[in-house]
């Protein structure tokens, strides 16, 4: 049953027994009943109010629970496991490169990895380090496919290259260990599935970080109890500090590059196979290149070795200052590049568009389904199985690495590569330009971004590359030109990461889109104001208040009113200690926590008092007659009548109509809005008659001023219908159903 199908059982069921409730008290004469007519009018009212309201949260409770029943629960057992055995947990996550042609095995490095696994009920870290190209990834990508054979029960590839990654895939983790409850931030998650690791000790289990950068950050997010092992590649040496082992991965050695060479390009060390590998350094990456073009284009090492030393690599690609190729890579790649393009014969144009693309985005992998759409989207005739065809060629000779089934990765030496040959060509903006486009159409809208979350990491990630990517042009164009970039990112950070509870990583992105906007020249400018507003206001983020607002609305929606409090509670001290008391950001927080987090725990008393300092605060600020503190008078008089004060609520709502209409106008929604709260008052207080007449006044002015039809003369007909119905007002019957028909 859909969530409005409930909702709409609750609101009728709750009529009916308001209705039910009101006519039995009035007609039935019951010894213990008033016999006046108001006094059966008083107490049926009451006593149908206080019917509905345990109904209303009955079936509000109703609803949140059948909600959560309804979300899937990922399965982390395999359906084999018999009845009283222990769940066999099976787990397989992240974007595992798949082995390369003429892998080199690198037994040694491999066998210092396996030992760890020898050493049970112990978490051991290995910091596997290097220069970009050598073959960190491979390795931890070997040593992971090897414990996939072995049958470890969890084996998760995570990527940590940029802040909150790491938390965000063990967010992930959980989710597939069945461990993060609904609601969870990123934060609360990642904590979860390192607990989980700490309560199966017997389990040996496999976390691998790819490309991590900052130490620290890894460090704060390593199980400290458990039997997992954890592989980070990175070329930060540093991270030895935090590691229990450091494997250093180096170039090939002459056997290795030898070898390489022979079993991917055929030439043997006679044909100036040795030549060519000192050429190349013994570079990995270098090597798989120079192979391709040999096993395609003929000529034998030594052919290859003449090309290499006479290609014009400075006309190609600029030099950027401070940042240098390791010998002879960029002319390896750019060989191997224009090898693929030229033997692409018709399809070379298609060819390099996908390479200017996969140039600007994540290096971890890129959904083939994003590829197809945005050439589709560029109205060339590139239908999926060309697109296919040339991811297929550019995986024949390296240039790119299938992970997975339906992701392809580009080495981030590679994508410099690209990336610099594109931008000295001026087709960059265009390639980026295609991505921008495509993934603005695919951005998970901020309703949906916790039930599509996996699908909105995915689309984050390629924003987060495609951000650095373009740095350069950022850096030198400013927000202004940039705009649909800020667009993304904005996306990214405020209404994902923000929605999911990765505050972290928004506040990361947040961060580069202000630094970018505040450098903008024109400080008017409407992307700069926006930013400006959306993001910061000092050093709190929006994002924060509202995921703690968020994840309090939900405590509330489960009945867990004290951690809603706490969660109401936190929110208002971090805007007074960052804003000050009297900041409207603080006030309309201060109102939340009078209204949610006391009331609900049932501090009335406590929380009519924090209303009353509220509104004289804003009578103070801004004047007795400014709109907010008309609306801070106007949650005293309603906390005032929920207490029971219906004598104290009834004089102050009748000065608030009298102010709202003298400011406003007798026809302005909020007058009549606030005679609404007035007329429902002394309804309560024991005047029905006066409250007649005040809803009559209301479906008159309802339908004349808001139109017969109007929500607002809908919603008053059937509770002056009913009160008419109740005391006996026939005539006012008929003339309310002549009102709504307009005559």
């Amino acid at each position: 049953m859909r969530d409005g199908v409930r909702w709409a059982a609750v609101i009728a069921f709750n009529f009916l027994a308001f209705a039910g409730v009101f006519v039995l008290c009035y007609a039935v004469r019951a010894p213990l009943l008033p016999s006046a007519e108001e006094g059966r009018i008083a107490v049926g009212v009451a006593a149908a109010t206080v019917v509905a309201t345990i109904g209303g949260t009955a079936g509000a409770s109703w609803v949140s629970r059948s909600a959560a029943r309804a979300q899937p629960r990922p399965v982390s057992a395999e359906p084999d496991s018999g009845p009283g055995e222990p769940a066999r947990v099976l787990v397989r996550m992240g974007e595992l490169p798949l082995e390369p042609r003429g892998f080199q095995p690198r037994a040694d490095l491999l066998a210092t990895l396996e030992q760890a696994a020898d050493e049970p009920g112990l978490t051991v870290v290995h910091a596997v380090t290097g220069a970009r190209g050598v073959g960190k990834t491979q390795l931890a990508a070997a040593y992971a496919r090897s414990r996939i054979r072995d049958g470890w029960p969890v084996v998760a590839w995570l990527t940590a290259e940029s802040g909150g990654r790491l938390a965000s895939g063990l967010a992930e983790l959980a989710d597939r260990l069945g461990v993060r409850s609904s609601g969870d931030d990123v934060e609360a998650a990642a904590r979860s599935a390192l607990g989980w690791f700490g309560g199966h000790p017997d389990l040996p289990c496999l976390i691998v970080v790819d490309n991590a950068t900052d130490p620290d950050e890894v460090a704060a997010w390593l199980p400290t109890a458990g039997r997992a092992q954890v592989v980070v590649t990175t070329t930060v040496r540093s991270f030895g500090n935090i590691a229990g082992a450091q494997v250093d991965v180096d170039v090939f050695t002459a056997v290795e590059a030898l070898d390489f060479l022979a079993k991917r390009s055929g030439c043997g060390a006679d044909d100036g196979a040795a030549e060519l590998a000192a050429e190349l350094g013994y570079l990995p990456l270098a090597l798989a290149q120079a192979a391709e073009v040999i096993r395609g284009r003929g000529g034998g090492c030594l052919g290859y070795l003449e090309r290499l030393r006479a290609y014009p690599v400075h006309e190609v690609l600029a030099r950027v200052p401070g940042e240098r190729y390791p010998h002879r890579v960029a002319e390896a790649i750019l060989l191997a590049v224009e090898e693929v393009e030229g033997r692409s014969g018709g399809e070379g144009g298609l060819v390099r568009l996908l390479l200017e693309m996969l140039s600007v985005l994540a290096p971890g992998g890129v959904p083939r389904e994003l590829l197809h759409g945005a050439l589709e989207s560029s109205g060339g005739p590139y239908d999926a199985s060309a697109v296919d065809d040339a991811l297929g060629v550019l995986a024949d000779v390296s240039l790119i690495t299938r992970v997975g089934d339906d992701a392809v990765a580009v080495h981030r030496l590679v994508q410099r590569v690209l990336r610099e040959r594109a931008r000295q060509e001026g087709k960059l903006d265009g390639a980026a330009d295609l991505v921008v486009r495509h993934l603005d159409v695919l951005l998970v809208p901020p309703e949906d971004a916790w039930r599509k979350r996996e699908r909105g990491r995915r689309l984050a990630d390629q924003v987060e590359a495609l951000w650095v990517a373009l740095g350069p042009e950022i850096e030198e164009r400013g927000a202004v030109a940039m705009r649909p970039v800020l667009k993304l990112r904005s996306w990214a950070a405020n209404e994902y990461l923000a929605e999911v509870g990765d505050l972290a990583r928004a506040l990361d992105m947040a961060r580069g889109i202000v630094e970018v906007c505040e450098a903008t020249a024109d400080a008017s400018d409407p992307v700069t104001l926006s930013a400006m507003k959306r993001f910061f206001s000092g050093s709190l983020h929006p994002a924060l208040v509202r995921a703690r607002r968020r994840s309090g609305t939900y405590y509330a929606s489960l009945g867990r009113v004290r951690k809603n409090a706490a969660v109401q509670r936190r929110l208002l001290d971090d805007l007074t200690r960052e804003f000050g008391p009297d900041h409207p950001w603080t006030l309309r927080r201060r109102t939340s926590w009078a209204e949610s987090g006391l009331r609900y725990t049932g501090h009335w008393r406590k929380a009519l008092t924090l209303l009353r300092e509220l509104a004289a605060d804003h009578e103070r600020l801004f004047g007795a007659d400014h709109p907010w503190t008309l609306g801070a008078r106007a949650d005293v008089v309603r906390i005032a009548r929920r207490t029971g004060r219906l004598r104290t609520a009834s004089a102050e709502y009748a000065a608030l109509v009298a102010d709202r209409e003298r400011i406003h106008g007798p026809d302005h929604f909020w007058t009549w809005q606030t005679r609404v709260g007035h007329a429902f008052t002394l309804l309560l207080s024991s005047h029905p008659h006066r409250a007649v007449v005040l809803y009559d006044r209301l479906l008159r002015d309802a339908a004349r001023v808001f139109g017969p039809a109007s929500h607002q003369a809908r919603w008053i007909a059937p509770r002056y219908t009913l009160i008419c119905f109740c005391t006996g007002h026939w005539t006012r019957l008929r003339e309310a159903r002549r009102v709504l028909r307009g005559e």
